[in-house]
C-alpha cells in the first residue's frame, strides 16, 4: 500500500508554447468507390522540439443512419515510400447522422512526420452515401529548458498471415 508520494522538480520550464493545430483534410467525401483521399504536407516547420502529436479525426455520415460499424484509418508514407498506419478507428454501430471525433496520440510515430510527407485518410463505406471526413494534427512543443526524452520508433510487425503490411 502506498501511503504517500513526494515529488520534487529538478528543473522548471520558463515558457510552455501553445499547441499548433494543422488541418490536413477538410470535409472530404469518402463513399463507395472513393474510400480514401491523399494530400501532401510539409512538416519542416516542426523542428526537433515537438513533444506530443494528437490526431483529431472527424467522421460524419452523409445519410440519416449507417446501420453498421465501419473501419477508418489515417496513414503517412515514410521516406522509404512505405505506408505506415498512424491510427485505426472503428465507428460506432448505428451512427444516426451525428458526427464523431476520434482523438489518437500518435507521438510514437512522429519521427515519420519530417519534411514533406504524403498523408492518406480512409473510411470504409460500401453502402449508402459514405462519410464527410476531416482530420487535423495538434502539435505540442516541448517547453523551453526541458531536455528531450526521445521515444524510438520501431516496427513491431511487418507481415501477417495475409502478406506484408502496406
Amino acid at each position: 500500500m502506498v501511503t504517500g508520494i513526494k515529488v520534487r522538480w529538478e528543473e522548471s520550464c520558463s515558457y510552455s508554447p501553445p499547441p499548433v493545430t494543422m488541418k490536413v483534410f477538410d470535409s472530404v467525401w469518402l463513399r463507395k468507390g472513393v474510400s480514401n483521399a491523399e494530400t501532401e504536407v510539409d512538416f519542416s516547420f516542426l523542428g526537433d522540439k515537438t513533444e506530443r502529436v494528437i490526431l483529431n479525426y472527424t467522421l460524419e455520415p452523409v445519410m440519416d443512419c449507417d446501420e453498421w460499424d465501419r473501419l477508418a484509418g489515417f496513414y503517412v508514407f515514410g521516406p522509404d515510400g512505405e505506408r505506415y498506419e498512424l491510427a485505426r478507428i472503428l465507428t460506432p454501430f448505428m451512427m444516426w447522422g451525428e458526427s464523431y471525433t476520434f482523438h489518437a496520440d500518435i507521438t510514437p510515430m512522429s519521427p515519420l512526420l519530417r519534411g514533406r510527407r504524403r498523408l492518406q485518410i480512409f473510411a470504409g463505406s460500401a453502402v449508402n452515401k459514405g462519410f464527410s471526413a476531416s482530420a487535423s494534427l495538434t502539435f505540442y512543443e516541448r517547453p523551453t529548458g526541458i531536455p528531450l526524452c526521445p521515444v524510438p520508433f520501431q516496427r513491431l510487425v511487418s507481415r501477417s498471415r495475409f502478406g506484408p503490411f502496406r
